[in-house]
């Protein structure tokens, strides 16, 4: 699921990315993509820890996601969400 992508799995699916970058704190790295379709293209975030565990993701840049300190966090997406929201179904063992 997309809870546990990880570096592999998303280079396999989406490949190599426009452009890679530190986060800035040291926790990770952040994979640019352009998204394209019906005439239109769109910046494509994807970041992971140190253990290659995608952490966050979205319709922005690395550099705008980590300018406004959206890549603080190096937990997993669903260790994040589960932490948050721990009566959903996809956070019950």
């Amino acid at each position: 699921s997309g809870f546990d992508s990880t570096l592999a799995s998303v280079v396999a699916v989406a490949g190599q990315p426009k452009t890679k970058s530190t986060i800035r704190n040291g926790n990770g790295i952040c994979y640019d993509y352009d998204i394209s379709g019906n005439g239109r293209s769109s910046p494509y975030y994807i970041a992971f820890n140190k253990n290659n565990m995608t952490t966050r993701y979205g319709y922005i840049t690395c550099k705008e996601a980590d300018d406004q300190g959206m890549l603080k966090d190096d937990r997993p997406v669903k260790v994040a969400y589960c932490s948050e929201n721990p009566r959903e179904d996809v956070c019950k063992k």
